[in-house]
């Protein structure tokens, strides 16, 4: 099996078997328009598609594709029936991988699709959605070198509590979390994701799969203005390791690039130096110092999506 980029002239053939999977698959559970629209998509693509081709290639039959678009966009990924299951799919998307240094892909998932998505690392943002007669669910994948962020879930709450009952960890803040506390965080963060389609995501170490901390993008009162603010909390185990400046980074890239947000900002109480230096790391200048809950000062750090990021180290 050889996964490579498809030329401009096979582009048609790929539409096809594209098209072909999703008459057998999706078809069935989607409206005449939704059916439309996926042609017209198709055709549209025809005549001078900006979208990227990777396909596999069984001898020189082609079983597979995926196409890309801006801002590392899966716009579409079948495979032949008959190779299904063989674990084509993860192989064509590990060769696309291979071309983009920052991994960080969207889709917008078919309702058959979701839990392959689920299984190549990606989770759901928001609920279901219908647009122009198309479900579809908005998932994304977010990696660095050695993290992973995922969806909370329920079933994350002993390792989330572990973190935010920790003493040192929230030492920041007013008090450490019971687990009513750690609950109502939990299930606080999951109502973001379908209001907000964004929310706090618990970070993962790659290596281990276990839960370190959480970071990601929250709607926050920030001196009297709902502001989206960049927020991370690392376990008091793991924090002087570059693991907080790590996720943030990787949650400004999708912030800026694919949820188009224009500027981020984070707030911390001014005793928080370790914060701070995070925020800086990540590129975010000083812009304010307010008062905050009980008086304690509040420092307010900045960044917007025009702004060059210092290079990771």
């Amino acid at each position: 099996m050889e996964v490579v980029r498809i030329s401009s002239d096979c582009i048609s053939i790929a539409l096809d078997l594209a098209l072909e999977v999703f008459m057998e698959y999706e078809a069935p559970v989607y409206s005449q328009e939704g059916i439309d629209e996926f042609k017209s998509f198709i055709d549209a693509n025809r005549v001078n598609s900006k979208l990227s081709f990777y396909g596999a290639y069984e001898v020189a039959e082609l079983v597979g594709m995926i196409a890309i678009r801006d801002y590392q966009h899966i716009s579409l990924f079948f495979i032949k029936t008959a190779y299904q299951r063989k674990g084509i799919g993860r192989l064509i998307f590990n060769r696309v991988r291979e071309d983009y240094e920052k991994q960080i892909f969207t889709v917008n998932s078919s309702p058959y699709a979701v839990d392959i998505y689920k299984r190549l690392g990606f989770m759901p943002i928001s609920a279901e959605r219908i647009t122009n007669g198309i479900k579809y669910t908005p998932m994304v994948l977010l990696e660095s070198e050695r993290l992973r962020l995922k969806r909370y879930e329920i079933d994350d709450f002993k390792a989330v509590y572990s973190i935010f009952s920790n003493p040192d960890t929230m030492k920041h803040y007013p008090h450490a979390f019971s687990k009513e506390e750690t609950i109502n965080w939990i299930n606080r963060n999951i109502k973001r994701y379908d209001d907000d389609g964004f929310g706090l995501w618990p970070v993962v170490l790659k290596s281990s799969g276990e839960v370190i901390g959480d970071c990601g993008i929250t709607m926050q009162n920030i001196n009297g203005e709902m502001l989206p603010e960049i927020g991370y909390h690392i376990h008091e185990q793991y924090q002087g390791m570059g693991y907080a400046s790590e996720a943030a980074r990787l949650c400004i890239d999708y912030a800026f690039h694919s949820l188009n947000i224009p500027a981020l900002y984070s707030y911390m109480k001014y005793t928080n130096v370790p914060s701070c230096r995070v925020a800086e790391k990540c590129g975010m200048s000083l812009i304010d110092e307010y008062n905050g809950i009980c008086g304690f000062i509040k420092l307010l750090m900045f960044l917007s999506m025009h702004t060059t990021l210092p290079v990771y180290t």
